[in-house]
């Protein structure tokens, strides 16, 4: 097998400066404020130093005397904060960054950028936190965070000679709401029940761009351009040839009753008189329409009304993100479990893109399908779409996963005064998901979209691991 040597040495230089103060008043109203001066060697050569501050207040109704609900909500408080931060560049991205081959330099991949500074982010946010009979703890956070200065890989024209360079481009809105609710369901001394549940929902939106619009590949996905940066454009949305589903996406020109809908859920030309499960008893996989416009059983890939095939074809943004935790004890036994998950979000699986190419993926075996069901290998050549993104690919990536599971026992023995506890611990246990591929928790990190929650592409990653560990514990 090729082995390879390579080394790398980076230096960077960061410093700041800040001033942090709080106020407490008779314990009901609170004051905390943050100013801060940061420089790095990361931010461009003209960009050197920002600054940033915080802000944020919070009023506790219920040391009020006129609070009548004390019994019923012992803690009520209302907060509210504002700040901003800087999101740093990467290492490379304000230099000249070059391909080498065999040792000798082959092109220039992005321009230098001396003007280069970090994203600036804005946050506002609105929460309330009460307590409802010493039982239940509430909180409800409302968030938006406006992102200026955006840090984006854009493509630049012909004339520069390089073809790509780290620009501040955009501008990115996020709103945000977040629940929090944690509950003591019972407590003694030898039996207790604690459990918590949590959501969060996001959107986020380009609400500007200073470029001219582009299209962009994620890191390792063979140069798949499915995410469009332009003004108005919901972060994660994924684009490609999306593929007919109904009869009301036809062209106007179509006639409706020469379409059926597969097995697969797409709507393929028959003609008259024809199911889709006609094709080998009537010998019509290969024949087409009279126009030649249609193949006999082949997908059709819709057309918008300028005639682009590069439509939307999901969103990796989940709808909503939860989890679930519960930590019980009895006596020197603790159990904890933990569930998270999401609900929607797509996920793009270029495994089964490629697995597909090759004939090597479940859909393309014939074996146990029905006659009518059968299909040529042409029908999945089509659905492949020669590396290019195809809506076929995307699938939901909603999920519930046992991510965690502790099981601990505690002891103390005569004459030891410290605590020894015994337990075991399992890791991503066990997942519940429709996705086809081996784990919902996929994305790829780095380059233009920088984040691998919003690049959901799975292609080839190893999945992640499941692991199970035995503790012994002494208390010193």
């Amino acid at each position: 097998k090729d082995k390879f040597i390579s080394s790398s040495s980076t230096k960077i230089l960061a410093e700041g400066f800040f001033f942090i103060g709080g106020i407490d008043f008779a314990d009901k109203y609170i004051i905390d404020v943050l100013a801060r001066r940061d420089g790095s060697s990361l931010f461009g050569a003209d960009q050197r130093w920002h600054n940033y501050y915080r802000f944020s207040g919070a009023y506790r109704i219920s040391e009020e005397p006129f609070w009548a609900l004390k019994d019923l909500f012992p803690e009520f408080k209302i907060r509210f904060s504002q700040g901003t931060a800087g999101s740093r560049p990467a290492f490379a991205a304000q230099y000249e960054t070059y391909d080498v081959e065999s040792g000798f330099v082959s092109s220039q991949q992005t321009l230098g950028n001396k003007n280069l500074k970090p994203e600036f982010a804005t946050e506002t946010e609105f929460g309330i936190d009460f307590a409802v009979m010493d039982k239940f703890y509430v909180q409800l956070t409302k968030a938006s965070a406006i992102i200026k200065d955006q840090i984006m890989l854009v493509p630049l024209s012909g004339a520069f000679g390089v073809p790509t360079q780290w620009q501040n481009a955009g501008t990115l809105e996020n709103d945000i709401v977040e629940v929090s609710v944690q509950a003591s369901v019972f407590s003694s001394s030898t039996l207790s029940w604690d459990i918590g549940v949590v959501y969060d929902a996001m959107t986020q939106t380009m609400t500007d761009l200073n470029v001219p619009e582009y299209t962009w590949a994620p890191p390792n996905s063979q140069g798949m351009t499915a995410f469009f940066n332009r003004k108005g454009e919901k972060l994660g949305t994924m684009y490609g040839a999306r593929f007919i589903k109904g009869k009301s996406a036809l062209p106007n020109e179509a006639t409706a009753s020469e379409f059926d809908t597969n097995d697969d859920g797409y709507v393929v030309w028959v003609g008259d008189g024809n199911s889709y499960t006609d094709g080998i008893s009537k010998i019509l996989w290969g024949t087409s329409s009279a126009d030649g416009e249609y193949t006999w059983g082949m997908p059709i890939i819709e057309v918008d009304d300028a005639g682009a095939e590069f439509l939307e074809i999901g969103n990796s943004i989940p709808d909503f993100n939860f989890g679930f935790t519960s930590n019980l004890r009895f006596g020197n036994l603790s159990l904890y479990v933990l569930f998270e998950g999401q609900n929607g979000g797509s996920i793009y699986n270029m495994t089964s893109q490629w697995g597909m190419r090759e004939g090597k993926v479940a859909q393309v075996d014939q074996a146990d399908k029905d006659e009518g069901d059968k299909k040529p290998v042409v029908y999945y050549e089509t659905l492949y779409n020669v590396r290019k993104p195809s809506s076929h690919f995307v699938e939901d990536g909603s999920y519930v996963k046992l991510q965690e599971l502790s099981l601990r026992y505690s002891l103390s023995l005569p004459g030891f005064t410290n605590q020894i506890s015994l337990g075991v611990v399992g890791r991503n246990l066990f997942t519940w998901t429709s996705y086809s591929g081996y784990d919902p928790e996929v994305g790829t990190g780095g380059g233009a979209g920088g984040s691998a929650v919003l690049t959901r592409f799975d292609g080839y990653q190893y999945p992640n691991f499941r692991s199970i560990a035995f503790v012994f514990e002494v208390g010193l």
